[in-house]
């Protein structure tokens, strides 16, 4: 918990999550607009551009839901951001194509150890506790990838594949996970 939210405003982050979950985005697109309209009538510029980068998540969302992860397994999409002496992850849960589960981890930098490295150590730590999916979309090469993939089919009991995508709609989620991360935590600031 860095505690650079308030309560009224985590949970009114919440509130639009749960909306976008259960698929009421026409409902969420016009908070949205409505918040960006104010912050920007307010004067609060960077609040405003945060609400027009989610508008323009949602609207990518819409278009391509049809498209993306028309899958009958489940699949797990990891991204971060670096950012100073943090780096901020999601983990999004894909359950045979539907997003049900987001979550959020701020982890210490350290100049010594890479992003993969802290990647790594954040994959086997987090699959200790938490189901396996047969899919793992990250966004960059990690090195112990196969020895990974081997620890985590024995913890799960079935075949497991970390990927790293070049092209595509995979390519095209993480973009999307990370411009969430983005927005997100930039909206205590």
């Amino acid at each position: 918990c860095i505690q650079k939210i308030s309560k009224e405003d985590y949970a009114e982050n919440i509130t639009k999550a749960r909306m976008l979950l259960s698929g009421k985005n026409q409902d969420l697109e016009m908070v949205l607009k409505k918040e960006m309209k104010e912050f920007s009538n307010s004067q609060q510029y960077e609040l405003a551009k945060v609400r027009r980068d989610q508008l323009k998540s949602l609207e990518f969302l819409n278009s391509h839901k049809t498209l993306t992860l028309k899958k009958h397994y489940d699949q797990d999409v990891i991204h971060y951001v670096p950012d100073g002496d943090k780096i901020y992850l999601q983990v999004f849960n894909i359950h045979r194509g539907i997003i049900s589960n987001k979550k959020n981890f701020t982890l210490q930098a350290n100049n010594v150890i890479t992003d993969a490295c802290k990647l790594e150590d954040f994959i086997k730590q987090y699959y200790f506790s938490h189901d396996i999916p047969k899919e793992i979309i990250i966004p960059r090469a990690i090195h112990e990838k196969n020895m990974i993939e081997e620890y985590l089919q024995k913890l799960s009991g079935h075949f497991v594949e970390i990927t790293v995508p070049k092209i595509g709609e995979k390519k095209k989620l993480l973009g999307l996970i990370k411009q969430n991360i983005i927005s997100y935590y930039r909206l205590g600031e």
